[in-house]
This record gives C-alpha cells, structure tokens and sequence, in this order.
C-alpha cells in the first residue's frame, strides 16, 4: 500500500488551488508551484488549509514585473531553482527559517538591495543571486557553510567579510568590485600586509 501511495503521488502530484497560488503536495507540507497575484507587496502563507506551505519551488515568480517586496513565513525552509529570477523591480525580501537557496533563485533580480533570510541559511546555490547589481553583502551567513559558483557575480560587493569555514565554489564574486579590491588576496593589486612591513 505505501508503495502505491509514493507511485499515485509522484505520478499523479495533488494540487491545490487558490486565488493567487497554485501548490503542490509535499510529503511534509505544500511547495508553492507558481503565483498568480497582481500585488507589489506579497506576503506568501504560512499554510494553506491545514497544511504548512514549507517550499518556494521552481520558477514559482520567475519574471513576474510587478512585485516589488516579499516577506516568507517561518514554514518556508527552501527557495527553489529560479524561484524568483528576473523579478526586476524586487526590492526586499524579508524571511527567517530558509535553509537552502537554490541555483538561479534570485538571478537577475536588478533592484533587490534587501535580503534578510534568517540565521538557518547553510546553502546557497550556483549563480543564486548572479546580476542581483544593488545587493552589497551577503545575506545570511551565521550558518553558511555553501557558496555556489558564480553565486554572487555581478554583484556589488566590495568586501565578502570573513568566509573561514565556508566552502567557496570559483567566480562567486565573479565582475564585483571585490574581485578587483586591493584586499582580495586573488586580485592582481594585492598586496600581502606581512610582506609589505618587512619592507
């Protein structure tokens, strides 16, 4: 019978369906599947009839133009691959609980400036906020422990902060001021302080 049950719910996903949502049933809870609202400020549910929504899945807002702020509950542990790519008037998005950020989710999100995910962030994924060009840090690094390739290229960080334990994949600051800053030990313009003093 349980074997049946994973064939029916892998083949045949359950869907629901509301004014603004299309979700899919998850083993532990619902994955929002794509948004249909026309709101500039969208604050995404907590549940949805008895189940807790736990997912921003694939591609669920990729390039919706209008909005412009996003606040996630606490249910949410996971940001699909292009969740929100080319969301080009995103601002804000405000959440506490993400755990991972999958590859491409914010890619191209030219306005947003304000990313504040939580203390739980331990992943984020390839080119996760490539082209993000008004974002000036990276958000979310208490638990960091993964930073995809290219995840932050294009961006505006001129200084990552102390990456020590984390694992860096290459050109994650790829075309940032960073990767020419003086006191990024891989730029060309570095110059070693203990060398510089025995001088």
């Amino acid at each position: 019978m349980a074997i049946l049950f994973l064939l029916v719910y892998f083949i045949f996903p359950i869907k629901f369906q509301t004014k603004d949502y299309t979700a899919i049933l998850c083993v532990d809870g619902l994955g929002l599947k794509k948004y249909r609202g026309e709101e500039k400020d969208v604050k995404i549910p907590n549940f949805i009839g008895v189940f807790p929504v736990i997912s921003i899945q694939g591609g669920c807002f990729k390039d919706n133009e209008t909005i412009e702020t996003v606040v996630i509950p606490n249910n949410v542990k996971y940001i699909g691959a292009f969740a929100f790519e080319e969301c080009v008037n995103l601002k804000s998005v405000e959440a506490s609980r993400i755990k991972v950020i999958g590859e491409y989710a914010f890619s191209g999100d030219i306005k947003l400036e304000k990313v504040e995910l939580g203390d739980n962030v331990q992943t984020i994924e390839r080119l996760a906020f490539a082209e993000c060009h008004a974002l000036t840090y990276i958000p979310s690094r208490s638990s960091l422990k993964e930073i995809g390739g290219g995840a932050f290229a294009e961006c505006e960080i001129d200084d990552p902060g102390d990456l020590t334990g984390i694992m860096v994949d290459e050109y994650v600051f790829l075309d940032c001021p960073w990767s020419e800053s003086p006191n990024n030990p891989a730029s060309a313009n570095y110059v070693d302080p203990e060398e510089d003093s025995a001088e």
